[in-house]
């Protein structure tokens, strides 16, 4: 996990989208991008931290739970 670095714009779509419980429309608009773009960037967030080798074998609602803890609170 110390080799994942997320940006404040990451992080702020992260926890607009887990912890606010905002859809991807509303964040969108918020941050300034398109629908589209935000739901590939909160993809491509998962699948980088997925990629760690610390966190291969955690299974979907505790990985989310624990990303939250960890990089975004």
């Amino acid at each position: 996990l110390d080799k994942v670095t997320i940006s404040t714009k990451d992080k702020d779509l992260m926890r607009m989208h887990y912890i606010e419980d905002y859809d991807f429309y509303y964040i969108a608009d918020e941050l300034g991008y398109s629908r589209s773009g935000i739901q590939k960037r909160h993809q491509k967030i998962l699948e980088e931290i997925k990629d760690t080798e610390k966190i291969r074998e955690i299974n979907n609602n505790f990985f989310i739970n624990f990303i939250v803890l960890i990089f975004i609170v």
